[in-house]
């Protein structure tokens, strides 16, 4: 079974779910990226944007103010905590980029609640 992500505003955050369910540590990690990422889906979008430029060249890192990812090889990444939110840990790239697309998609289901500052991903 493929992993699938969702996500649910409550108290000024996006908290990420996963089925079948994830580790803490993982959800805490997700969590932690995308708070950094922004509150709206064109923030997402911008970040993976940015990624799919980045990962075209080698050894690219991509970062917010939280959280930073490390290519492990072409299928995975591994997303390093800056602040000691979470323990380092690697994700498929294709399930952390699902995740991402979903968070978009919830925002965009209820754009009432995704609102406040832009917070740009960091190259």
């Amino acid at each position: 079974m493929n992993p699938t992500w969702s996500f649910v505003y409550e108290d000024g955050l996006w908290l990420p779910h996963r089925t079948p369910a994830a580790s803490e540590n993982l959800l805490r990690a997700v969590e932690t990226l995308i708070v950094a990422i922004g509150r709206r889906s064109d923030d997402v979008q911008e970040f993976l944007e940015a990624w799919d430029e980045l990962s075209a060249q080698p050894d690219y890192r991509i970062s917010t103010t939280a959280a930073t990812l490390r290519p492990v090889d072409d299928d995975k990444v591994e997303m390093m905590d800056k602040y000691g939110q979470f323990q380092n840990v690697e994700i498929p790239v294709d399930e952390l980029r699902g995740a991402l697309n979903a968070l978009a998609n919830t925002m965009d289901e209820q754009p009432e609640t995704s609102i406040g500052p832009r917070f740009p991903p960091l190259p």
